[in-house]
């Protein structure tokens, strides 16, 4: 039975208290009414800030306006247009912040709906002038400087702004007289305020001494309901302590005497309902699995005495029949002499986290089905870089089991060449929590060592923690068995193409020595038939010649990308000029460049780019002296690159041929003009070489542009 006890009177230090507590609430809300009002005033003087400010910054604007057009109508160059520029960009930028700034300023908005018109005025009578300037019309220009009106509009925007400038002068001072009175009021209002809850703070003190040993009769009264208090407080930590989850309480006996909100929920039963239920009846629970009803938890640690949990899948059935999966566990309740009072029992709706594992369960098998379908070798490996699972294609490559491939030791399967290479990647990436990717060789089930491509990328759950590596294989072998054969037949190309080159010009010099013999030595005793037919001998043999040089060069070209050195490309643009001076003498060329950068690699392979470009433009000129220049400038859409243009005024190249010139021996001209047609194809070849492209663009008789892309070198000074 619950204790009764007196009610006390209403202590008279609680009194003075309530009183200081009132205080308290007068002072706060006159602080917050002047906080208010000194917030309303900082607001009111920032934007009469902003208002003069802005407005010095558009007429600051228009004066470097005026200063450029200035400037610009007595030099003409149009550099001196940079603060006008610069100003038109500005205009329309401080007027919209000074718009923004009147909004709520009637009278000062009406001045700016006046300033501007005459600042759009201003700023077309500067770019009037600016453009007769550009057309040449100077007196014209300086004629409309000369007049009134701009001067006019620039007094009429002073007199608006020193206005707006005045006013916004006015309101800052008042605003600094009124934020002062509110501090001044403030300031009173806390001190009498402070006084006044000091002097009931005093009150308190001697009226709680006063009534200290009355409050000591009442310990007694206190004492006898501790026990009943060390009851409630047990039960209600037990109970609070799982507040997130379902918890159902009973006495001694498994009856109810308490049911959370989520218990309710979850059960569908109410406390009003449930309160004197036996919790059987309440909380009815069987087996996932077999469907049998269970044993339940709370009458567990009534009978044990002690906390139980369940591991085994166990559901609910509420009072409307719906079956829900839950996990619980139980506590007993003890008083303060350690008797059994009763159970708590904490339970939580587990359907999301079955979900979960289902999910997880079915997106672990698509994952192996897919995986084993994949024509790659799939892996995962732990944090320990051992595999802890493969896939069909893999266990078929190695010929065992799943359990047996991963009971052997990983490096006795890697070729011994490539094994410590393998283990040092395949360790700095799990080290590092990097993606991996390297080339080995690796035994079959057949004894046969094949080369596989290895790729891996970290794995992380869903807290960002690391989990291991997954990562496939990829059968490369005749991939690299090509390789090695494209590169034993360019080898063989090369040999011959020397080969070739030197066998063969030695019967050529022949062939032209012999002719020319023949020409001086009867000359004027030969039919003109004959002196022709010599002549076409001789031109063949050095053409002959010409191909065979040009075509040692094509294949000469190495493809070992990391080799050369720092190249100067303005030295090679000089030397290549200094090699051309009797064509470009000839031909009245006009060969110019821009300051080039350098790159990487080697000299020669630029100088036969360059020679072979700059030879072509004026080979391949029109009826007007050559005109070439190369300039440079960083990739577009490619910030690594230079994207190099040599440019020319000459005839010109047709849209269907812009591909096939970059072929070997292919000329659109015939014997009209002379030439190889190797020198292209060589540009494209050292162009590719280091990672570049080549194109042109070109329109008939309009000229044409070679473009080429090479890597930036990073250590470039």
């Amino acid at each position: 039975m619950k204790r009764s006890h007196p009610r006390l009177p209403l202590p008279l230090e609680t009194i003075y208290l309530l009183g200081a507590l009132l205080l308290v609430l007068t002072i706060a809300v006159f602080s917050l009414q002047g906080w208010l009002a000194y917030e309303d005033r900082s607001r009111q003087q920032l934007i009469s800030q902003t208002v003069r400010r802005n407005t010095y910054a558009l007429l600051a604007s228009v004066i470097d306006a005026e200063t450029g057009q200035r400037g610009y109508l007595l030099t003409g160059l149009e550099r001196y247009l940079e603060p006008y520029q610069r100003a038109l960009q500005d205009v329309p930028v401080d007027l919209e912040r000074l718009s923004q700034a009147v909004k709520e300023r009637p009278d000062q908005l009406a001045r700016l709906v006046k300033l501007r018109p005459i600042v759009a005025a201003k700023l077309e009578s500067l770019r009037q002038t600016i453009e007769l300037r550009r057309a040449g019309d100077n007196q014209a220009a300086l004629g409309l400087v000369a007049s009134d009106r701009g001067q006019t509009m620039m007094d009429e925007l002073r007199q608006i702004a020193d206005e707006m400038d005045t006013v916004s002068s006015a309101r800052l001072a008042q605003q600094a007289a009124e934020a002062q009175t509110s501090l001044s009021r403030l300031t009173i209002v806390s001190t009498l305020g402070s006084l006044g809850i000091f002097g009931l703070l005093l009150l308190a003190t001697a009226t709680i001494h006063r009534e200290k040993r009355r409050r000591q009769e009442l310990l007694a009264i206190v004492k006898a309901g501790e026990q009943e208090t060390r009851r409630v407080r047990d039960w209600l930590q037990t109970t609070l302590s799982s507040i997130g989850d379902g918890v159902i309480a009973t006495d001694e006996q498994g009856r109810i005497t308490f049911l959370n909100g989520v218990a309710q929920k979850l059960t569908g039963w109410t406390q009003e309902l449930a309160a004197g239920v036996p919790l059987e009846e309440v909380f009815v629970i069987s087996s996932a699995e077999t469907g049998r009803a269970t044993q339940n938890p709370a009458q567990h640690a009534l009978r044990e005495n002690r906390a139980v949990s369940f591991a085994e899948r166990t559901l609910l059935r509420a009072r409307d029949g719906v079956k829900i999966p839950i996990e619980d566990s139980a506590a007993p309740i003890r008083d303060e002499q350690g008797a059994v009072s009763g159970a708590v029992l904490v339970f939580r709706d587990a359907t999301l986290r079955q979900e979960a594992e289902l999910a997880l369960e079915l997106g672990k098998k698509h994952f192996q089905v897919m995986a084993d379908n994949a024509p790659v070798l799939v892996w995962i490996a732990d944090t320990e870089r051992s595999w802890t699972w493969l896939n069909k294609h893999w266990l078929d490559f190695a010929g065992r089991g799943l359990e047996e491939e991963l009971a052997h030791d990983l490096t006795s399967y890697v070729h011994p060449e490539e094994l410590d290479e393998w283990l040092t990647v395949r360790q700095n990436a799990f080290a590092n929590r990097q993606p991996l990717s390297i080339e080995y060789r690796r035994r079959r089930a057949d004894g046969q060592y094949r080369w596989l491509l290895e790729n891996g990328a970290p794995l992380h759950d869903l807290r960002g923690e690391f989990t291991g590596f997954i990562g496939s294989c990829t059968d490369i072998t005749d991939q690299k068995t090509v390789e090695k054969r494209l590169v034993r037949l360019n080898e063989d190309l090369n040999q011959f193409a020397f080969a070739a080159n030197h066998d063969l010009q030695e019967p050529l010099r022949m062939v032209s020595s012999f002719s020319e013999l023949l020409i001086n030595g009867f000359r004027g005793e030969l039919p003109d038939e004959a002196e022709l037919y010599v002549g076409f001998i001789t031109e063949g043999t050095r053409r002959m010649r010409d191909l065979l040089a040009d075509l040692l060069a094509y294949t000469q070209l190495e493809q070992d990308e990391n080799a050369g050195q720092p190249v100067d490309l303005n030295a090679i643009f000089i030397s290549t000029l200094a090699n051309m001076q009797s064509a470009v003498a000839e031909s009245k060329a006009m060969v110019t460049s821009d300051s080039l950068p350098f790159v990487h690699g080697q000299a020669a392979h630029f100088a036969q780019l360059f020679q072979n470009l700059i030879s072509n433009a004026i080979k391949y000129r029109g009826a007007a002296p050559p005109v070439v220049h190369i300039s440079v400038a960083r990739g577009t859409g490619w910030p690594d690159t230079w994207e190099f243009c040599v440019g020319d005024n000459g005839m010109g190249i047709k849209e269907e041929f812009r591909q096939t010139i970059f072929g070997v021996f292919k000329r659109l001209h015939g014997k009209e003009i002379p030439g190889t047609g190797i020198g292209l194809a060589i540009c494209q070849r050292v162009v590719e070489r280091y990672g570049g492209k080549i194109w042109v663009n070109s329109a008939a008789d309009g000229g044409s542009q070679f473009r080429f892309r090479l890597p930036v070198w990073k250590a470039a000074p």
